[in-house]
């Protein structure tokens, strides 16, 4: 027989785990922290002649439906059920950085690639797109947003990206938007290029292009090929928030042939609307062809568009403006 330590009431060790009295854990076994695994050793030996040990004797865990701070000794060697035990809480506990709930030992851990969250347990985690369940949700919500937007009645580009119509208004002849900033349709509606030979009318010509484009796109600037050619280079940040190197280069035949665009870097692997030396195809919404009064600030709105569509049809597999057939390039450039 043995004597509870709490309430001095007589139990038969090993069978009682608890005091019939009291209730209380016979073997004082009392838990630290949350209702984990945990190893037990016996602190001094029932056996004669036995040194102490130095691995774990028992096993410990919390009851079901019980006490979390009580710990029933389920596995062991010897008759321990009356002495006096150190409960080794040394089982690191982790939680899900996107569920906030406990992760167990059998579930898979992650690392979101885009917010870097860790640990992220297998039921957060997307593991097809290496993302977390919040920004592969984002990543949906951004590519519909984008979708959605092409099928607006009229848009206009602002800074490189395409933006609704109706978020922009008209002053004096000019599209601007509440803070002032100005925006560009698609249409040749504002700058215009006489129709004469190119080399006759240059002075004036490059004056009128230099106006239309550093007020409606004001990140290009104008240089100069190894050729002598005119040509336009700058970054265009699109509405998903890549940023795309644009080189835009004037034919000898301008303005009676339009510019040609390249995206310099990164560079297109393939897509539709591409030609195989790597300048772009080039439409609008009302899918007009060039004409000689058109200047190339119309053209680097042009391209803003086309990166659009390009990236949609990248996450959907569907070019949404109109197009003439289903042919994918792989340019040479």
């Amino acid at each position: 027989m043995a004597t509870c330590p709490h309430c001095q009431e007589e139990y038969s060790p090993p069978s009682a785990k608890f005091c019939n009295r009291c209730g209380e854990s016979v073997g004082e076994i009392t838990a630290a922290s949350a209702p984990v695994q945990a190893d037990v050793v016996a602190a001094e030996s029932v056996r004669s002649g036995i040194p102490e040990a130095s691995q774990p004797v028992a096993t410990a865990e919390a009851p079901d439906g019980g006490d979390t701070n009580v710990k029933n000794i389920v596995t062991g060697e010897g008759n321990i059920a009356g002495q006096n035990v150190t409960v080794n809480q040394n089982v690191e506990v982790k939680y899900c950085a996107v569920g906030r709930e406990q992760v167990f030992g059998d579930r898979q851990l992650f690392q979101c690639s885009q917010c870097y969250k860790n640990p992220v347990c297998e039921l957060h985690f997307d593991a097809s797109q290496g993302l977390c369940n919040n920004c592969a949700g984002g990543q949906a919500s951004k590519a519909a947003e984008m979708t959605q937007l092409l099928s607006e009645d009229e848009i206009v580009i602002l800074d490189g990206e395409v933006v609704p119509r109706s978020t922009v208004k008209l002053v004096n002849g000019q599209l601007v938007t509440e803070d002032g900033r100005r925006a560009a349709d698609l249409k040749s509606q504002t700058f215009y290029a006489r129709p004469k030979q190119w080399y006759k009318v240059k002075p004036k010509l490059l004056r009128l292009e230099q106006q239309a484009m550093q007020r409606l796109h004001p990140h290009m600037q104008m240089g100069w090929t190894e050729e002598g050619d005119c040509c336009w280079d700058g970054i265009v940040r699109v509405r998903s928030g890549n940023e795309y190197q644009i080189h835009l280069r004037y034919p000898h035949r301008f303005p009676f042939a339009p510019p040609k665009a390249y995206v310099v870097n990164p560079k297109i692997e393939r897509s539709r609307h591409i030609y195989e030396d790597g300048h772009l195809c080039l439409f609008h919404k009302d899918d007009s062809a060039w004409e000689n009064n058109t200047t190339a600030a119309v053209v680097m709105s042009w391209v803003s568009l086309w990166l659009h569509c390009h990236e949609v049809w990248k996450e959907t597999g569907d070019w949404i403006k109109p197009e003439a057939d289903q042919v994918i390039i792989t340019p040479r450039y």
